[in-house]
């Protein structure tokens, strides 16, 4: 298991690239023993049990949501910086997405494993606006 997000995420783009090569490396990437354990329990399910959402602050998972950009666009559009914690779990839900394209039997693998579920909970994270 890799601590370091930065080496986590040069790690992460370059199973992406194997994984865009071919249905048969993205089989491989899919079948190695225990990768996809470890990301699910790395930084999905590990990276959504500690988020907490606060008024222009940082989630935990590297995300500063700001108020002030959000208010300047009519509020409906809230920009995000994102650190290297919350883009190893962006590109692990790109690593699964591109997965679940390769193969329709993957992807049937992979929702009825509930990885999708628990995938998406980081990213709906309400956004609080505080009192006008």
């Amino acid at each position: 298991v890799v601590t370091n997000p930065t080496v986590a995420c040069v790690l992460l783009q370059l199973l992406l690239l194997i994984c865009q090569h071919s249905p048969s490396s993205a089989g491989a990437i899919y079948n190695s023993p225990g990768l996809l354990d470890c990301l699910q329990s790395k930084y999905i399910q590990g990276g959504a049990a500690g988020a907490s959402s606060g008024e222009g602050g940082n989630d935990g998972g590297g995300v500063t949501r700001t108020k002030e950009a959000a208010e300047r666009r009519g509020g409906g559009v809230v920009y995000i910086r994102c650190g290297p914690e919350c883009r190893t779990r962006i590109l692990v839900m790109r690593l699964l997405r591109l997965l679940s394209l390769m193969s329709r039997d993957m992807c049937l693998s992979l929702h009825n494993v509930g990885i999708f579920e628990s995938a998406k909970q980081h990213l709906l994270l309400p956004f609080s606006s505080g009192s006008h």
